[in-house]
């Protein structure tokens, strides 16, 4: 009966047509995914951040510290005009957290954001988003090793480094893939020798 009915011509040229209008159903159907891939934007790359070195050119963490109302503070080195306006998340063991940045009004290239504390030791995966349309704009991951102990409130006035930091500052000893491991080192005061002492 199957022989039959494929022998003749007029079901030959059914099948033929079939097979065709398959074939053209599939090409169409790859030019609608081909042209759906290609009208999506490309991703832009996220930039690595890093612990900044002794001179920096590019996006960078100048130090991690705690502010006088016990906030935690992210200090970045960010070049003029290179980011749009952004704040930072940090993913770590007790969950994750936003932290508002503020640009430092007296150093443009310093920017300071502000969230809840992390302990010390404590793992964190650190990124900067854009206010405007929450875009991933850089990422990095850090070991809390030492804190800058800034001596007054950092929550939106720009602090002064050079007088605010209290009697420590940072020192870069080694760095590894994820960064460079600081430790604080302790300065005198500008009262010592106390000249009270005997």
């Amino acid at each position: 009966m199957f022989q039959q009915y494929f022998s003749s011509r007029k079901s030959k040229l059914l099948v033929l047509a079939g097979i065709i209008a398959l074939a053209l159903l599939l090409l169409v159907w790859q030019a609608v995914s081909l042209r759906q891939a290609l009208s999506k934007p490309a991703a832009e790359p996220v930039l690595k951040v890093r612990y900044c070195g002794a001179e920096p050119e590019e996006l960078c963490v100048l130090s991690f510290g705690r502010d006088m109302d016990k906030k935690f503070v992210v200090n970045l080195f960010v070049p003029e005009g290179d980011l749009p306006e952004f704040y930072v998340k940090i993913e770590r063991t007790a969950g994750p957290g936003l932290y508002e940045c503020v640009q430092n009004g007296e150093v443009p290239t310093s920017v300071y954001c502000l969230g809840d504390m992390v302990g010390l030791q404590e793992k964190m995966d650190v990124s900067l988003h854009s206010v405007e349309d929450d875009t991933q704009l850089a990422a990095g991951n850090f070991t809390l090793k030492a804190l800058m102990v800034f001596s007054q409130s950092m929550g939106g006035v720009a602090a002064d480094t050079s007088t605010s930091a209290a009697a420590f500052t940072l020192k870069e000893e080694e760095s590894s893939s994820s960064g460079v491991l600081v430790t604080p080192t302790f300065m005198p005061g500008l009262s010592y020798p106390n000249p009270s002492y005997p």
